[in-house]
């Protein structure tokens, strides 16, 4: 009797069900890593692409973000993504400059801004701007003098890194921010490549 053809057949009965049992296995593997994505995506990480120049010098226009609200209450100097305006219809990439009952106070004529409990406002309630960008002469929309807000509860008051060339806060179009619109806070770059890294 020719056993060679039955170890044949045994032996290809083995490879195939360990070929289907593999294939089922990465089917598997990769329906659980695009459920996964989805439901990250949907309540704990999200993308985002800056679209414009109001954050330059910090981002550009074109970098993609990864943005995060696990836990998330906004603070004074957080990136953060909020919803569309009315007249904007688009994500919003903009620094917060100060939460709910604060007051807001931009010199324009010296380039500074304070951010106090009170209305009074003093030298050491100055934000730090050396980092931000006034690109060009002049000043936003041609201010002069100081502007005062007061960001009540539940609110913020956001600018742009890039602050001569930002429609934020200042501006009717966005105004004072709802914390309700907040989409998360920026926490990475991951597009261009060659800046890749963590934004702060």
């Amino acid at each position: 009797m020719d056993f060679s053809k039955f170890f044949n057949d045994k032996s290809t009965q083995n490879i195939k069900s360990k070929t289907s049992s593999l294939l089922f296995d990465v089917f598997e593997t990769l329906l659980t890593c695009f459920i996964m994505i989805i439901i990250l995506n949907s309540f704990f990480i999200r993308t985002c692409t800056v679209e414009g120049s109001s954050m330059l010098g910090t981002l550009e226009d074109g970098d993609t973000l990864i943005i995060s609200d696990l836990f998330y209450s906004p603070n004074e100097g957080d990136i953060v993504v909020f919803h569309d305006t009315d007249e904007l219809h688009k994500f919003i990439v903009k620094r917060i400059i100060a939460t709910g009952n604060k007051w807001v106070c931009i010199d324009y004529d010296n380039l500074l801004v304070y951010v106090s409990d009170d209305n009074s406002f003093t030298d050491n309630e100055v934000i730090d701007e050396s980092d931000y960008m006034y690109l060009d002469i002049g000043r936003y929309k041609g201010y002069r003098g100081t502007y005062t807000v007061y960001v009540p509860e539940g609110y913020l008051f956001v600018l742009g890194d890039n602050r001569n060339h930002s429609v934020d806060s200042r501006s009717e179009v966005i105004g004072l921010v709802d914390e309700k619109t907040v989409i998360g806070k920026v926490i990475f770059r991951i597009f261009p490549y060659d800046r890749l890294g963590i934004v702060e």
